[in-house]
C-alpha cells in the first residue's frame, strides 16, 4: 500500500513533540563526549613517553689515569731487515684458532667472527678434542661451526689437547705402550673421519723428559695412520723444551706451530705482552724450516693491579674498547714496546691494560716474514681487532696502503656479553674507532687511538649470594594469580609479576592486589607481542599502553621490563645454557626499551611450566636451576596454571630449607620498591586517573561481553533444541489428524490488494483449484492506481463467488476490515496478493477450527521466486526459522504471528479483539497476540503451503525487513504486558523471549561476530569451542527443518556464509528500528513491488498428511 498518515494518537513510538528524541540525542551525545574525552586522554598517554628516569644497576667508580707510564730507550725497528721499499708483503697462509666452550657455553663471538671471515681463512682449528685425566677422549663438537665450515674452501684441523684435570702423567701414560698409543689414535682417527674433518692438531706441551721418545714415536703413529686416509697432522711445539725432539717432530708434521701469543701471563708483573724482540727470538730459536712454520699470534690483554700480585684478568680487545669507551679512558702507546696500554683508577686502586691489537699484529708479522716465516696464525677468534681482517685481505699491498687500513679501529660484527646474571643494559653501538699512525721502515713506531670504536655489549649482573627471586608472567589471571598471592602471603614472600596490558584491563582488582601487598609489578607489553618483530613506533604503543595501565591502577610507574618468548634471546637459543649474547638485531631493540627507562630481567631458571609440566617436574627444575642462576619464571596466565600454584609451596619450602633466601627483583637491583616504582611524575598525574576509569571500563565491557557471548550462545542452544523437541512432536500429532473432515462451514477467502495487476489473476486461480468448495473470494481494492480493479472484472466477471470491493486508500488493515464486514464465512483466509496456493490448502487450515477455542491457524509460507543469492537464502530462513518456529510454537500455543501470506481466522474472534489495528506496521502480529491474550488457541498447518514472492534485491530485502522489524518492536512494547504473564504462559515464557532474544541477538551480531574474530586470532579454545558447538548444531537442526519441510538439503552448503551476512543485514534494520523508535516518527507501508516471478504451484509433497 502506499504511504497513509496514521492516527498521531495510536500509533505506537509515535512522538508529536520531540521530545523522546531530544532526550535520547542528548543521552547519545553525553556518552559520546564521555568516550571521546577518555579515548582523547588514553591516546595522549599512549603517544607521550611515560617519565621514567630509568635505573642506575651496577654504578661505576672508575677514573681515568691519563700520566704514562715511564719509557725506556732503544730502538725496536733496529731487530729486523729495514723494508727500505715499504712494499714487503704479509704471509698468505692463515690459521685461525677458535676456543669454542667457555665452562658451560659456546664462545659465539668466534663463530661470528668466523663466519665473517671465513673466506681469509686457510685453515682452522677449533679445539675440539681433549683427553681427560683418565685418558679418555673428550669430544666437543660444534653444530654451527660445521654448519659454517660446510661445503667452504677451508681446512678444519680440529686440535687435542689435555683437559683442565689432564698432566704430563695423563700424556706419559698414553704415549707409553704401543697398544694404548694405537687404540687412541685409532679411536681419534674414526672420530675425525666421522665428522668430515681434514686432519688433527696435536696441542700437548706439558711432557715429561723421560716421556721424549715415547711422544715421538707417537707423533710418528699418527702420522702414519693418517696420512694413511689423507688427513694432515699439525704439531705445536713448545719454544725452548728439551722434553722434545724438535728437529724430528718438525720433520714428521706437516705444519708446526709456534705460540707467539704474550711474554707474559696473568700471574707475571704488568707489562707489555710482546714485543718486536720476543717475536724475532721465537722465529730464530726454533730450529726448524720456515716453510713449516706457522707463527700465532694473540689479540688479547690483561687487566693488573699496577703494585698488587693479583692475578690479571684476561680481556679481548674488543672488552677493552667497550670498557675504555664506556667509562672515558685513554688509550696510551709504549714507545719501546710499540704496544698500547690503558691506565685507569677502580676506588682506590691504580691498575693497567696492557693489551695486542691490529699494529701489534701487524708489526709481529712483519717480523715474522723478515724471518721467512710465510703462515701467520690468530689466537683466539673472537676476541680480535677487527682491522686485522683487512691486513691479511690486503696482505699483498705496501705497507704505506697497510697504515691507511690501520688507521680505522673496525666496529666488532657481534655483540659482546660481560659478566652474569639475570639482570642485564646494553651499552655502546656501533661505529667504527680511528688511528693515527707513524710508520717507520715498514712498521708502526707510533699509534694514538684519537677516537674508540663503540660496540653493542651486554653487561650482565646479579643479586647478592643466595638469593632468588620468584617472577610470574602473562598474568594477571582471576584465578591463579590470586592463587599465587594467597600462597605468597602464606610463606611471606614478595615476589615480581611481569604483567600483559590486555589482561590488567580485565583484572584490575587483582593488579592492585599485587601492588597492595608489596610485590613488584613490571611490564609485558599489552598484548604479549614478540618485540624483535615489532617496529618502533607498535613497540612504544606496547609498551606506552602497559605502562599507562600499571599507573592508572597503582598510581606508581613501572621501570622493570620482562619481553614475552624472552624474546632478547635468539631463536635457536635454548634456555638449559647460559645465554648467548642476543643478535644485533635484537639489541637494538633492547636499546630502544632501555632508552625509554627500563631495566631488562632475564631468567636463567626456566622450568618451561607453560609446556604440559607436572608440579613434580616445575619443581625439580627449578631447583636444578638455582645452580646457575637467580631469578625463576613461572607463569600465572596464558593457560591451565594449576601445576605451577601446585608446584609453588614446595619450590618455596625447598629453596628457603637450602638456605636461599626469597626476595623481589627490586632487592636484587638493591633497590626499594619505590625506586623500580616511584609514583607518578605530577605533570603525568592528570591523566592517571583516565586509564584506571578506562581500565574499570574495559573490565566490566569485556566481562559483559564474554558473559553475554557465552549467555547468547547458551541460551541460542538451547532455544534451538527446544525449537526441535516441540516441533518433532508437533509433526507426529499431525499426522494423526485426519486429512477428510465433515466440518466444513462457509469460508471466506479474503485478498486486501493494492497495484497488484501483475499478480493478481494468477493467485485468483490458485484459489479457484482448491479442493475445498465451499468458500467465497474477496478481492478489496485499496484504491489502487494501476488495472488491478480491471483485471478482476475482465477476467472473473463471470465467477458469482468473486466479490470485487473497492474502497479509497487507506491502508491494509482499512481493506482487511472492509473485507472483514463483508465476508460471510464464517472462516477467512487472508491471503496476499502475490500468494500461490497449494490445492489442500484451505482445507487443511479449515479442519482445525472443529475446535471451538481455535481462533486462527497459521500456514506454511514457502519462497516462491528463488533465483538469486539473496531469494535462495531467505528460502533457507522460511524453512529453518518461521516453519520450524511455527511448528514448535504450534505445541506451546504461543505462535507470534499468524502471517499476512497464508491464514486462516475465525470471524467472530477477529471481530471480538477488534478486527485489525492500524497503530503498528505489523497488522498480523498484533491481532495474533491479542487473540492469544485473550486464551484463543492458534495452531499452524504445515500443509497448507503458500508461495509468496521475496525480494529479489538487498536493497529491496532490508527495505521489506526494515518494516517487519520495526513493526513487531511496536507490538512488543505494546502487548509487553505480556511478558512473563502466567495467564498465557507460552506466549509470555516463551513465545515473547523468543522475541525478545532475537532482536538482542540480531543488534549483537556484529559484536558477536569481532569476539569470534578474536577468539580466532587468540586461538582460544573456550570461544571457538562454544561457537562451533552452536555451528554444528545450527547446522543439524537446519537439516532436519529441511527433512521435515520435504526440501532439499543443498541450499545448507553455504548455511555459515548465510548466517554471517544474514547477521550483518539484521543487525542493520534492527538498529535502524530502534532509532526510528527513539525519533517517534510515523512511518508508510513501503509496499514490495511486484514482479509476478512467482513459479506455479509445484507437485505438493506429502506434507500434513
Amino acid at each position: 500500500m502506499k504511504n497513509l498518515k496514521k492516527s498521531a494518537e495510536t500509533f505506537v513510538f509515535y512522538d508529536k513533540s520531540g521530545k523522546r528524541w531530544k532526550i535520547s540525542k542528548a543521552a547519545m551525545l553525553t556518552v559520546l563526549s564521555g568516550i571521546i574525552l577518555l579515548v582523547g586522554f588514553i591516546s595522549f598517554g599512549l603517544v607521550g613517553q611515560p617519565s621514567l628516569k630509568g635505573l642506575a644497576v651496577n654504578e661505576s667508580n672508575i677514573q681515568a689515569v691519563t700520566q704514562p707510564i715511564a719509557a725506556a730507550t732503544g730502538n725496536p725497528t733496529a731487530l729486523f731487515p729495514a723494508d727500505e721499499n715499504g712494499n714487503e708483503q704479509l704471509q698468505s697462509e692463515v690459521y685461525a684458532f677458535y676456543q669454542g666452550f667457555y665452562g658451560e657455553y659456546e664462545n659465539h663471538s668466534g663463530l661470528d667472527s668466523l663466519e665473517s671471515n671465513l673466506e681469509l681463512i686457510d685453515v682452522l682449528i677449533p679445539d675440539t678434542y681433549h683427553i681427560g685425566g683418565n685418558g679418555k677422549l673428550i669430544e666437543h663438537h660444534s653444530e654451527r661451526l660445521k654448519m659454517i665450515t660446510q661445503e667452504k674452501d677451508i681446512k678444519v684441523v680440529p686440535s687435542v689437547s689435555l683437559s683442565s684435570q689432564g698432566t704430563a702423567d695423563t700424556v706419559s701414560k698414553l704415549v707409553g705402550s704401543s697398544k694404548t698409543r694405537q687404540d687412541f689414535i685409532s679411536k681419534l682417527q674414526q672420530s675425525v673421519l666421522g665428522n668430515g674433518y681434514d686432519g688433527i692438531h696435536i696441542h700437548l706441551p706439558d711432557i715429561h723428559t723421560k716421556d721424549k721418545k715415547a711422544f715421538t714415536a707417537f707423533v710418528k703413529e699418527l702420522k702414519t695412520v693418517f696420512e694413511s686416509t689423507e688427513l694432515m697432522m699439525t704439531l705445536h711445539l713448545p719454544e725452548k723444551k728439551k722434553a722434545f725432539e724438535t728437529q724430528k717432530l718438525s720433520e714428521i708434521a706437516d705444519k708446526v706451530i709456534l705460540l707467539a701469543l704474550d711474554e707474559r701471563n696473568e700471574t707475571d708483573r704488568p707489562g707489555p705482552l710482546t714485543t718486536l724482540k720476543q717475536m724475532d727470538s721465537i722465529a730464530k730459536a726454533a730450529d726448524i724450516s720456515p716453510d713449516k712454520i706457522v707463527l700465532v699470534l694473540g689479540n688479547h690483554g690483561y687487566d693488573w693491579q699496577e703494585k698488587g700480585r693479583e692475578k690479571a684478568n684476561t680481556l679481548s680487545f674488543q672488552e677493552i674498547m667497550l670498557f675504555a669507551e664506556k667509562e672515558g679512558l685513554a688509550v696510551q702507546w709504549d714507545e719501546n714496546s710499540l704496544t698500547p696500554y690503558v691506565r685507569y683508577k677502580e676506588g682506590e686502586e691504580n691498575r693497567v691494560i696492557w693489551f695486542q691489537d691490529a699494529v701489534t699484529f701487524y708489526n709481529s708479522a712483519k717480523v715474522a716474514k723478515a724471518n721467512d716465516i710465510n703462515s701467520i696464525g690468530l689466537w683466539n677468534l673472537g676476541s680480535e681487532d677487527q682491522t686485522i681482517w683487512q691486513i691479511l685481505k690486503n696482505h699483498t699491498q705496501s705497507s704505506a696502503e697497510h697504515g691507511d687500513i690501520l688507521k680505522i679501529v673496525a666496529q666488532s660484527k657481534s655483540v659482546h656479553q660481560a659478566g652474569a646474571g639475570d639482570i642485564f643494559k646494553v651499552s655502546g653501538s656501533a661505529l667504527d674507532g680511528a688511528r693515527s699512525i707513524v710508520m717507520e721502515e715498514g712498521i708502526v713506531t707510533e699509534a694514538a687511538y684519537n677516537h674508540l670504536p663503540s660496540n653493542y655489549q651486554i653487561e650482565r649482573f646479579q643479586g647478592g649470594e643466595k638469593e632468588i627471586a620468584l617472577t610470574f608472567d602473562d598474568g594477571p589471571h582471576p584465578k591463579y594469580t590470586n592463587q599465587i598471592l594467597d600462597i605468597l602471603k602464606e610463606y611471606e614472600v614478595k615476589a615480581t609479576f611481569f604483567t600483559i596490558g590486555k589482561h590488567m584491563s580485565l583484572h584490575p582488582g587483582t593488579v592492585k592486589r599485587t601492588f597492595d601487598e608489596g610485590h613488584d609489578i613490571g611490564n609485558h607489553t599489552f598484548t604479549h607481542a614478540n618485540i624483535s618483530k615489532l617496529n618502533e613506533r607498535e613497540l612504544q604503543l606496547e609498551l606506552n599502553s602497559t605502562q599507562r595501565l600499571i599507573q592508572g591502577i597503582t598510581g606508581h610507574s613501572s621501570m622493570i621490563f620482562r619481553p614475552p618468548f624472552l624474546a632478547i634471546h635468539n631463536e635457536d637459543e635454548t634456555q638449559d645454557e647460559i645465554p648467548e649474547a642476543p643478535s644485533i638485531e635484537n639489541v637494538k631493540t633492547i636499546k630502544k626499551v632501555q632508552e625509554m627507562g627500563y631495566t631488562f630481567i632475564d631468567s636463567l631458571i626456566d622450568p618451561k611450566d607453560w609446556d604440559n609440566q607436572s608440579a613434580e617436574d616445575i619443581y625439580e627444575k627449578v631447583m636444578e636451576g638455582a645452580k646457575k642462576g637467580q631469578i625463576v619464571l613461572l607463569h600465572d596466565a596464558g593457560g591451565d596454571r594449576s601445576e605451577t600454584v601446585k608446584a609453588l609451596p614446595m619450590i618455596i619450602e625447598s629453596l628457603q630449607e637450602e638456605g636461599y633466601t626469597l626476595v623481589p627483583v627490586s632487592k636484587m637491583l638493591n633497590k626499594s620498591r619505590d625506586e623500580i616504582m616511584p609514583k607518578v611524575e605530577e605533570e603525568e598525574a592528570v591523566i592517571a586517573p583516565f586509564y584506571k576509569v578506562g581500565s574499570g571500563t574495559i573490565s566490566s565491557f569485556t566481562s559483559f561481553w564474554q558473559i553475554f557471548f557465552y549467555s547468547i550462545i547458551t541460551i541460542g542452544i538451547i532455544r534451538l533444541s527446544v525449537l526441535v523437541f516441540f516441533s518433532f512432536r508437533q509433526r507426529k500429532k499431525e499426522r494423526l489428524m485426519p486429512l477428510q473432515s465433515e466440518y466444513s462451514p462457509f469460508v471466506t477467502v479474503l485478498i486486501a490488494a493494492y497495484n497488484e495487476e501483475t499478480v493478481i489473476s494468477k493467485t485468483i486461480r490458485t484459489i479457484l483449484n482448491s479442493d475445498y468448495r465451499n468458500f467465497e473470494i474477496i478481492v478489496v481494492d485499496d484504491g489502487s492506481k494501476d488495472n488491478t480493479a480491471a483485471v478482476v472484472q475482465q477476467e472473473f466477471s463471470g465467477h458469482s463467488m468473486i466479490k470485487l470491493l473497492k474502497k479509497p486508500n487507506g491502508g491494509k488493515c482499512s481493506a482487511l476490515n472492509r473485507g472483514f464486514a463483508e465476508a460471510k464465512g464464517e472462516i477467512i483466509v487472508t491471503l496476499d496478493a502475490d500468494t500461490i496456493l497449494t490445492k489442500r490448502a484451505i482445507s487443511l487450515m479449515v479442519r482445525h477450527f472443529t475446535d471451538p477455542a481455535v481462533a486462527s491457524v497459521a500456514g506454511n509460507v514457502k519462497i516462491g521466486n528463488i533465483k538469486n543469492l539473496i531469494t535462495l537464502w531467505q528460502h533457507v530462513e522460511y524453512v529453518t526459522g518461521f516453519n520450524l518456529e511455527k511448528r514448535a510454537f504450534h505445541e506451546l500455543n504461543c505462535i507470534p504471528v499468524v502471517p499476512g501470506a497464508i491464514g486462516a481466522w475465525r470471524k467472530k474472534a477477529v471481530q471480538e479483539v477488534g478486527l485489525f489495528s492500524e497503530d503498528t506496521l505489523a497488522e498480523d502480529t498484533d491481532t495474533t497476540i491479542r487473540l492469544l491474550r485473550k486464551g484463543y488457541k492458534i495452531p499452524c498447518e504445515a500443509g497448507a503451503i503458500a508461495y509468496t514472492e521475496a525480494p529479489e534485491t538487498a536493497g529491496a530485502f532490508i527495505k521489506q525487513r526494515y518494516r517487519w522489524t520495526y513493526g513487531i518492536l511496536q507490538c512488543l512494547w505494546k502487548h509487553k504486558g505480556a511478558l512473563f504473564n502466567r495467564k498465557q504462559k507460552g506466549l509470555g515464557f516463551f513465545g515473547f523471549p523468543n522475541m525478545i532474544f532475537q532482536y538482542v541477538l540480531q543488534a549483537a551480531s556484529p559484536a558477536i561476530d569481532i569476539i569470534l574474530l578474536i577468539g580466532i586470532l587468540a586461538k582460544s579454545p573456550q570461544v571457538l569451542g562454544f561457537y562451533f558447538a552452536f555451528l554444528l548444531i545450527d547446522t543439524c537442526i537446519s537439516v532436519y527443518a529441511f527433512k521435515l519441510e520435504g526440501e532439499k538439503t543443498k541450499p545448507l552448503l553455504l548455511l555459515f556464509i548465510q548466517r554471517m551476512v544474514y547477521r550483518q543485514f539484521f543487525a542493520l534494520v534492527v538498529w535502524k528500528s530502534f532509532v526510528f523508535a527513539a525519533r517517534g516518527g510515523m512511518m508508510g507501508w513501503n509496499k514490495l513491488q511486484r514482479t509476478g516471478s512467482v513459479q506455479e504451484v509445484p507437485n505438493e509433497a506429502d506434507i500434513g498428511a
